[in-house]
């Protein structure tokens, strides 16, 4: 077995060390948790917060968040991004799935559709999510942005060329990988360079048309509420 010279991790970096004095980077989101090693990550909570004042903005109230079983991490981030809006943030506005990827979108959707009420935004914990969610709401009959609005996660490369482009939050990856490397070959090259270092990158929101004023609020071309545009489905 050959040791390794230097370790990338991808995930949460709480509760490991380099007890091993192998130098480890970890790619994470930031958060004030305390860690002995390397991370480089988004800022990942100023971004949702930065998400919900969007949506606050454009009227919405009632958001709920569309979670799978591996990003429970970012469920407590969004109810924090909720309350330092000023919007109620309770344990019901997150619908979690077994599934992943689309058919988690999906999924956590159909949940939403079998309630009484429909939130009049959901944010979606990648985008992958928010492709599955789009496509329940469009079974329904309804319309992204004049009947639900919808946020992803990760800016992936599709997001912009779907027929309703995608508001998401991009978490920068190319960026954090560069970032990344560089420590960990500074580390492995330099074994005396021991300084534990937190590098955060900041997510952008990219504005697309998912997103627009809640229903009942007039916007560009008229009024939209969702009761019409359920009767028209």
């Amino acid at each position: 077995f050959q040791k390794a010279d230097g370790v990338i991790l991808i995930g949460a970096a709480r509760g490991i060390s380099n007890r091993n004095r192998i130098p480890c980077v970890a790619l994470t989101s930031i958060q004030k948790e305390r860690c002995e090693i390397d991370r480089v990550g988004i800022t990942l909570q100023e971004a949702l917060n930065t998400a919900v004042a969007h949506l606050r903005e454009l009227g919405h109230r009632d958001i709920c968040f569309l979670s799978e079983k591996l990003t429970d991490a970012k469920e407590a981030m969004f109810l924090a991004a909720l309350d330092s809006n000023g919007l109620p943030a309770r344990p019901e506005q997150i619908v979690t799935s077994e599934k992943r990827f689309e058919n988690a979108g999906y999924d956590a959707m159909e949940e939403l559709f079998r309630r009484r009420e429909l939130p009049t935004a959901v944010v979606a914990a990648y985008d992958y999510m928010a492709l599955g969610a789009l496509y329940s709401i469009r079974s329904h009959g309804l319309k992204v942005p004049q009947d639900i609005s919808v946020v992803g996660m990760d800016d992936i490369s599709v997001s912009s060329f779907l027929d309703v482009g995608l508001t998401s939050i991009q978490t920068h990856v190319e960026e954090m990988c560069t970032i990344a490397l560089e420590l960990l070959w500074k580390k492995i090259n330099n074994p005396y360079f021991t300084v534990r270092q937190t590098v955060a990158v900041a997510g952008d929101l990219v504005i697309r048309q998912s997103t627009g004023p809640a229903p009942g609020i007039p916007r560009q071309g008229g009024p939209a509420a969702f009761g019409q545009a359920a009767a028209k489905g």
